[in-house]
């Protein structure tokens, strides 16, 4: 009877009979756009679509992007990041770090510092002095990287923070600090390397005074002038416009094992 007396409203109304065959011809159109993205594995949307879904015009979507645009699995253009622990043993996994390093420097360069090479190398995450943590994008490629140095005074210094260049200014530089220093690294860190009975680290970093971008970032992540001595050296950097190294620390909780 709710088919029947349907049917018959739309039947005997012209506006309904209208609204019926927009909407059938809509679904066709989508069913016709769907198929082509299956078919071809991408396709170029019409530029008022790209408006609607906020994408480039001329930039070619996928099916699983379009999907993920809807609230599906969005890993557009495959390069879902995640935060993983380095391990150092894995022949595979250290050439793409070395390889990510690399890009630090210009192509042409030929001769490097000792303590470049040993950034590029992770000389000290192979002889076990740093923990390491990496940021693999989507086709398992290492775009990032962060280390932390245990110390057995308490004081863990966060050093090599490193983006690859045509990656920056996405938050991955944040994640590496926050994912991969104080929960993966930290987590990893023996117990005479912690303060406390055990239940916090302390971070510590270098950085120079100019590097404003950088000081923002870490004082937005709860980083702080390690001592008097630094807060002062902060503040008369900046009233001078100077350039001076000062420290920055921070405490964070590990997590309680089970």
């Amino acid at each position: 009877p709710t088919i029947t007396t349907t049917a018959t409203a739309i039947a005997s109304r012209p506006y309904l009979r209208r609204r019926a065959r927009n909407h059938h011809r809509l679904w066709w159109m989508a069913v016709a756009a769907t198929s082509a993205i299956f078919v071809s594995g991408s396709m170029r949307l019409p530029p008022m679509v790209c408006e609607a879904l906020n994408a480039p015009s001329k930039s070619p979507v996928s099916f699983y992007s379009l999907f993920g645009m809807f609230g599906g699995n969005n890993d557009k253009n495959n390069n879902r990041i995640t935060i993983k622990l380095f391990d150092p043993e894995n022949d595979r996994a250290l050439k793409l770090l070395r390889d990510c390093r690399r890009t630090a420097f210009d192509t042409s360069k030929k001769k490097f510092l000792n303590s470049e090479r040993d950034f590029i190398a992770a000389q000290s995450v192979v002889d076990g002095k740093n923990l390491c943590a990496v940021a693999i994008d989507g086709k398992g490629d290492v775009v990032g990287s962060a280390d932390l140095t245990p110390n057995d005074g308490g004081t863990n210094v966060v050093t090599n923070v490193f983006v690859r260049p045509d990656l920056r200014g996405k938050g991955i530089g944040k994640r590496l600090m926050v994912e991969g220093i104080e929960i993966v690294l930290a987590d990893e860190l023996p117990t005479r390397n912690l303060v406390e009975a055990g239940n916090k680290a302390v971070l510590s970093l270098d950085v120079y005074t100019r590097n404003t971008a950088a000081i923002k970032l870490y004082q937005k992540l709860g980083y702080e002038p390690s001592s008097p001595i630094h807060a002062g050296t902060l503040a008369l950097a900046n009233a001078l416009n100077s350039n001076l190294l000062v420290v920055l620390s921070k405490t964070v909780s590990i997590k309680s094992e089970e």
